[in-house]
């Protein structure tokens, strides 16, 4: 590229001037000036750069104004959303899972969890268990005892003081001393009395509904002073220990 060295006068002092040509003609280069003034050719490419970002620009305006409106279209659109755990699980718009003892579901983006529905028949026991790890209760073992089937929890008196529990499958039986096994009581020993399904004596005035009674669903247990007495509700008639509704008059 050829170069020409003159000397001018530039405010009042003798400058030394370079003159560098190039593709678009010549640029003039003073060693004291910060800067120099670009030719015609490179004016006429920097004209032509501006003018592609200026359409460059309104491209990317329409393109974004297209962005915007998709957007806008998608949040009215009932689309399917699937469903994100805190462990990072997704699960689909419509699928269900098991988590512990609770059946959740994916609804439009939105997890609902309800308890495990449990089976009533598989629990058609008297005395179901809820036992650790399982979600629904379950019946054990029944007990078969002088020729009767009793369920698991289930409790017989063979005498006052032999009471016998099926546990799973086999019959406990427990005898209990009146003597060592009945707690202290607090009334003289001429008041204590023996009630007739009773191991231990007890003292008057206690709460004998309490201890057990075969007052009949539509009775009432009423304590006296040595035992008790059922009574049967309003609009009942019945000994107490069976109760039939009254016909209306």
């Amino acid at each position: 590229m050829p170069r020409i060295s003159l000397q001018i006068a530039s405010l009042g002092e003798i400058q030394d001037l370079m003159l560098v040509g190039g593709p678009y003609g010549f640029l003039s280069q003073s060693p004291q000036t910060d800067s120099s003034c670009p030719t015609c050719g490179q004016f006429s490419k920097l004209s032509e750069a501006v003018t592609k970002l200026q359409l460059l620009t309104l491209e990317l305006e329409r393109k974004l104004e297209e962005t915007e409106q998709r957007l806008a279209e998608l949040e009215t659109c009932d689309c399917p959303k699937s469903c994100r755990l805190e462990n990072g699980s997704i699960y689909l718009d419509g699928t269900s899972w098991r988590e512990d003892c609770d059946t959740c579901s994916c609804v439009k983006g939105n997890i609902q969890c309800r308890p495990v529905s449990c089976d009533s028949a598989e629990a058609s026991c008297k005395n179901p268990v809820q036992i650790e790890g399982e979600c629904c209760p379950v019946c054990l073992k029944k007990c078969r005892f002088q020729g009767v089937i009793y369920d698991h929890g289930e409790s017989i008196r063979l005498s006052k003081c032999l009471e016998c529990k099926c546990r799973d499958g086999t019959m406990s039986c427990i005898r209990r001393d009146p003597v060592k096994d009945c707690p202290p009581l607090e009334c003289p020993p001429e008041e204590q009395f023996s009630m007739e399904d009773q191991c231990c004596k007890i003292c008057p005035g206690v709460d004998y509904c309490s201890l057990g009674h075969n007052c009949h669903a539509n009775a009432t247990c009423i304590n006296l002073k040595t035992t008790h007495i059922c009574q049967c509700d309003p609009g009942f008639a019945g000994n107490g220990i069976h109760c039939e509704g009254r016909n209306p008059l």
